[in-house]
């Protein structure tokens, strides 16, 4: 097995720099793919996934801090999609729920900050829709395909303030709520 990491990132921002961090916490992995594609994050990580080479998929959004892992590590809990606990100076609330979702198995708790998710289960699910909550509308269609959503036993620091439009936003649209029609 092998671990693909992918990281969506703002060619315009301190993403790529941000990105370049990331990549030296991480060892084991067979790419290290940077996507600066499209206007959306569910844009960049499609694009990043399709260029992937690995069994297992890791997108780290470039504003996480992350302990130093091994991606054998990793794949030694065999889960078919993860995330961590996350902490974070600026916000609790969403923290705190998103922690609380994790450690239940709920798809709410599968912000785009880090996730894992095998690459035959991403196929099949035809990758991220772009639209609002686009990481966690992916898990609930995983979920409702009967896939365990898992935690994994450590924790990563979301740097940037939590936007509640990112995370709301108009969730309705021609494919109806979440593209749930």
């Amino acid at each position: 097995m092998t671990v693909s990491v992918i990281v969506p990132a703002k060619p315009y921002t301190d993403d790529i720099e941000r990105a370049q961090v990331i990549k030296d916490q991480l060892s084991n992995y067979v790419d290290f793919i940077v996507s600066t594609e499209g206007d959306h994050p569910a844009t960049a990580r499609n694009e990043g996934a399709r260029k992937a080479r690995g069994t297992n998929l890791l997108f780290i959004d470039a504003d996480m801090n992350i302990p130093k892992l091994d991606c054998n590590y990793l794949e030694s809990f065999n889960y078919d999609l993860a995330t961590a606990m996350y902490t974070s100076e600026y916000d609790s609330i969403p923290i705190v729920a998103q922690n609380v979702f994790a450690l239940t198995g709920s798809p709410f708790s599968f912000y785009g900050g880090f996730m894992w998710v095998r690459s035959h289960i991403f196929t099949r699910l035809n990758g991220f829709r772009r639209m609002p909550a686009e990481d966690v509308e992916f898990a609930n269609r995983a979920w409702k395909l009967g896939y365990r959503i898992e935690v994994f036993p450590f924790y990563v620091e979301h740097t940037r303030r939590f936007r509640w439009a990112n995370a709301i936003g108009p969730t309705v649209t021609e494919e109806g709520i979440w593209g749930i029609p």
